[in-house]
């Protein structure tokens, strides 16, 4: 008796372990995920949850994950699957004499449209370059 329960307990187990498979996005993600996280260097756990606007599941910060690992592992894994990371809509703005525009050819992070005007040049000129080089607007205040 104990050995019929003991399989079927491995039965219940393995079709489990197999409808789970099923779930996933794919080889193709998964080969692409882990390539993109060597690339970008993101540390940490991170979490693949259902597909995005762009058709690709959408990748979050999980234990020991951080923000920057996630918006370049996302943006990443949309380049090598060929798709675009749906950017953020952001309302046209006034730039204030002897400040910059908001560099909205980078990905932007909800709120930095509203952050932007109220940096002052030099902190504009830092977020630019940490955008440039895949960070985010408010990796460049912390820096400061």
């Amino acid at each position: 008796m104990n050995k019929v329960i003991v399989i079927a307990l491995a039965c219940l187990t393995s079709a489990c372990v197999e409808q789970q498979v099923d779930n996933r996005p794919g080889r193709q993600f998964d080969l692409t995920y882990a390539n993109c996280k060597r690339i970008t260097g993101a540390t940490g756990q991170y979490v693949v949850g259902p597909k995005g606007t762009n058709g690709v599941p959408v990748v979050s910060a999980g234990p020991g994950g951080n923000l920057r690992g996630q918006v370049l592992l996302n943006e990443c894994i949309a380049q090598n699957l060929g798709t675009t990371v749906a950017k953020l809509p952001v309302a046209p703005q006034k730039v204030a004499p002897g400040k910059l525009p908001l560099p909205t050819q980078y990905p932007l992070l909800p709120g930095d449209a509203e952050l932007w005007p109220t940096l002052t040049r030099a902190q504009q000129e830092r977020a630019l370059t940490f955008l440039k080089q895949g960070g985010t607007i408010r990796d460049s205040l912390n820096y400061e």
